[in-house]
């Protein structure tokens, strides 16, 4: 469907004594200017009939048969018609309407001017209905109807340049009729999976339907447009149309366009906002901006979508598909509408009028150049020969000093395959011993009996066997997150003690242990949280911290603890992000790193980090059936990426492992990988194996959850060779490491 030219009829509709109007033509191709007095074609007790039908909730009761609506519709409809479309100004259109069809444009707009007519501005106009052609107007493209308000200000203009941007925000208040706030999601999400999967349209969610948080939403993050799931009504009392936002304690508070309209105003990319709430295009008999559609539009709103009528979940699923979808074709914003309208008449023909649509601008064209986001990853870099030590390997060489007992040592090295670096004779190019390195069949695993307990070993993945450990003997101490290095020689782990996470160094033999750096000299990253990514080419570190000024960042250290730069941030008491664990590109360019939309969840959307330049772009947002991503791992060639696909909206259960190619830059989800298949319960934790050719994972079943999480390998790319790793005497297995993260 081709984007349309429309020209303009406008219609001015003002108030001239009781009861008494004036309809007067302000513009039309033609360039007259009739006009026609009238009185509304109804007594006072007909039109308030006329109304319940259309809207039974005015009276409490339950929507009512299409056919009882549909007759409603033309018996108001057709009589106001023919009470304005009459004499000069009934010529007027009819010529108008020639003029457009001659001149080769899309169609003719009706634009409806209501300031100087409160009296009939709340009424529904959408509903014109012409008996001699027996069409309502605003169900054809070729004449939509818009509500065109007249505002001092001229509506900006926005180049998208990259995808629609939508931000919903769920509100269900706890002292209101109870809303299903994850069914309301997933509604969205599955009416907009298209336009998501196609990377047309960025769909976020505010994590607590707060005026606070939406605030601190619209400081970091770029909005197109506010889609608004909740209650709203018209307040007798303020006699002003207010929507329910949600206090701190979960209470409903009534906020009017005069409270949403700031955060409209200045916010610069958003354009438009979205109202699914009852009655939200109702206005005061006495203030033509006291509805909350007409008082957003005058704190600067392009376009204002509301419902004068209550819609359902059905039919709100299909308007909002619909809609957006004609959006980010590059449909003006009134004939998309017109489109999601048709699209309501088979299924939902009660309904297709409940959308309401108020317009500033003098066309309808607010977006343009709404397209697919690009992603550019790196492709990965051709095989080179072998290389001396790193410098990270280099750097714990030189400062962790050889501690560990012969017997130790001599036990480690009868399990473990023995590596002499390049370099040179007896050790490495500084002279230091031969190091020890793990095999590929071996890898790093923090297990236990629980979750509290967990201790560093050495397991075999084709046996299940443990083939050294615990790696470390400290008291009291939970020890996990181990990191392997790219010789396979050397870990970075995590220690969890009295004194909080502490960052270790060690051999991959447990010998050689000890503070990685002093992290808590470091003001910006004084505690780590996760699983550091290592730096390829560098002796650097990406990793997620909090600082001691309360912040949260992701930020690159070098191993002696300097602080170079920070990718990411968090201000104290953000609730809004979260960032997850980072994961680094094999040619040390390219971050992969999960954002997540609460703080409460550290799995989000997939987003890329160039190293160099920051720039961040989304590389994949979820998608149905999947609520959040997490967990990302390049694999060894840079070719693929494994991760983390939630499924369970709380967090608590429910996830698999996928995987994916990178095809021209972005993941090729069309050649998805289940790696963990549909096995119930829940699966994290992923890891490619030196070679690339398989994942390990742990997974969680559903029964014991709690208390038990098992080690599983699979195939790459056929997942069906899958298989649990048994033979150990722990229950409970965490954060395997087979390759570089």
């Amino acid at each position: 469907m081709a984007p349309r030219r429309y020209l303009n009829f406008d219609l001015l509709l003002e108030q001239e004594g009781e009861g008494q109007y004036q309809a007067r033509v302000t513009e039309s191709p033609l360039g007259e200017t009739p006009s026609v007095r009238f009185r509304l074609p109804y007594d006072a007790t007909t039109l308030e009939n006329l109304l319940l039908k259309l809207d039974p909730g005015r009276s409490g009761t339950r929507r009512v048969g299409g056919t009882s609506q549909a007759q409603a519709a033309m018996d108001f409809g057709g009589p106001l018609y023919q009470a304005i479309f009459t004499g000069d100004l009934a010529l007027a259109w009819q010529r108008s309407l020639d003029r457009a069809r001659s001149e080769d444009a899309g169609g003719l707009r009706l634009r409806l001017r209501l300031n100087d007519a409160a009296g009939i501005a709340g009424l529904p106009w959408e509903l014109l209905y012409d008996a001699k052609s027996n069409s309502f107007l605003a169900q054809s493209e070729r004449t939509p109807l818009v509500r065109f308000l007249d505002v001092p200000e001229v509506p900006r203009p926005i180049a998208v340049d990259g995808p629609l941007r939508v931000l919903a925000v769920i509100s269900s208040p706890t002292d209101l009729e109870e809303l299903d706030v994850e069914a309301e999601w997933r509604r969205m999400t599955d009416a907009l999976k298209a336009r998501v999967d196609a990377g047309l349209v960025v769909l976020d969610r505010l994590p607590s339907a707060t005026i606070g948080d939406l605030g601190q939403w619209l400081r970091r993050h770029q909005t197109h447009v506010l889609h608004f799931v909740g209650h709203g009504d018209f307040d007798e009392r303020l006699r002003e149309g207010v929507i329910y936002f949600q206090d701190e304690h979960g209470r409903s508070t009534p906020v009017t366009s005069s409270i949403l309209g700031p955060y409209v105003r200045d916010h610069d990319p958003l354009r438009m906002v979205v109202l699914n709430a009852c009655r939200s295009a109702r206005v005061d008999g006495t203030d033509p901006f006291g509805g909350m559609a007409q008082g957003l539009v005058q704190q600067d709103a392009t376009a204002v979508v509301a419902m004068q009528f209550p819609i359902s979940d059905r039919a709100a699923v299909r308007f909002t598909g619909e809609f957006y979808g004609a959006l980010v074709d590059g449909l003006p914003v009134d004939q998309a509408i017109s489109s999601a309208r048709k699209a309501l008449l088979a299924d939902f023909g009660d309904e297709w009028a409940t959308p309401v649509l108020f317009l500033r601008s003098p066309d309808g064209n607010i977006f343009e150049n709404v397209h697919a986001a690009t992603v550019d990853v790196p492709a990965p870099p051709p095989p080179t020969p072998p290389h001396p030590p790193s410098p990270w390997l280099l750097w714990v060489r030189r400062h962790v000093p050889v501690v560990a007992a012969a017997a130790v040592a001599l036990v480690a090295l009868v399990v473990l395959a023995v590596v002499v670096l390049p370099g040179g004779g007896d050790g490495g190019e500084d002279g230091g011993p031969p190091v020890t390195a793990l095999s590929g069949d071996q890898l790093l695993v923090a297990a236990g009996n629980d979750e509290d307990g967990l201790r560093i070993f050495v397991l075999d993945v084709t046996t299940g066997a443990e083939v050294a450990g615990p790696l470390s003997t400290a008291a009291g101490a939970k020890e996990f997150n181990p990191v392997l290095s790219p010789e396979r020689t050397s870990m970075i782990y995590s220690r969890q003690g009295a004194g909080g996470n502490q960052l270790r160094a060690a051999a991959v033999d447990g010998t050689d242990d000890r503070p990685l750096f002093d992290q808590s000299s470091l003001r910006q990253c004084s505690e780590s949280a996760g699983r550091p990514a290592w730096i390829p080419t560098s002796n650097d570190l990406l990793m997620r911290c909090f600082g001691r000024d309360k912040f949260i960042r992701v930020v690159r250290v070098d191993v002696h603890g300097k602080f170079l730069e920070s990718y990411a941030e968090i201000e104290p008491g953000d609730k809004t992000q979260d960032f997850g664990h980072p994961t680094v590109s094999p040619d040390g360019t390219t971050a992969v790193l999960p954002i997540a939309g609460t703080s409460k969840s550290r799995e989000g959307r997939l987003f890329t980090i160039d190293l160099a330049t920051h720039e961040r772009r989304l590389l994949l947002a979820p998608f149905a059936p999947y609520v959040a991503f997490g967990d990302p791992v390049y694999s060894p060639d840079g070719t693929m990426l494994v991760w983390r696909a939630s499924t369970d909206p709380t967090g608590d259960l429910g996830s698999e492992i996928l995987a994916a190619p990178f095809v021209d830059g972005a993941l090729a989800v069309d050649q998805l990988v289940h790696v963990s298949g549909d096995v119930p319960g829940d699966d994290l934790d992923p890891m490619f194996s030196p070679s690339g050719t398989q994942v390990v994972y742990t997974h969680s079943p559903v029964e014991d959850a709690d208390t038990v999480r098992e080690l599983w390998v699979a195939s790459i790319p056929d997942p069906t060779d899958r298989h649990q790793v048994s033979g150990s005497a722990h229950t409970f297995y965490s954060t395997p490491a087979w390759s570089r993260r």
